[in-house]
């Protein structure tokens, strides 16, 4: 965890910004991870395997940490998220597992 993550996660704790992580990792891992950073609701997690598609629009909406996610889900999670009229943002992305999920929350042409 980045050492200004605290600080970082905080801020949008004072700007009422809600705060999701989706992640290709453990689910588990994750929620304590984003825990550990400070993230409200981060024992509020699932294991993206275990969704179909028409589970996402309620699982956006329950759930704060998402784990084992594909990059399909990535952009179906953001769309469902667009859909229920959320800004979007994306944080610190690996590669080309992130294209379409950055591509759908306005962050590529």
């Amino acid at each position: 965890m980045r050492e200004s993550a605290l600080e970082t996660f905080a801020f949008f704790k004072k700007q009422n910004v809600n705060v999701k992580v989706i992640s290709g990792d453990n689910a588990l891992t994750v929620s304590e991870v984003a825990k550990n950073a400070g993230i409200d609701n981060a024992d509020r997690y699932v294991d993206a395997t275990t969704l179909m598609d028409e589970d996402i629009p309620h699982a956006v909406r329950k759930y704060t940490v998402f784990g084992r996610v594909t990059p399909d889900q990535k952009q179906k999670i953001v769309r469902a998220l667009k859909a229920d009229g959320h800004y979007r943002c994306h944080g610190r992305e690996d590669g080309v597992n992130d294209i379409l999920a950055m591509k759908d929350a306005g962050l590529l042409p």
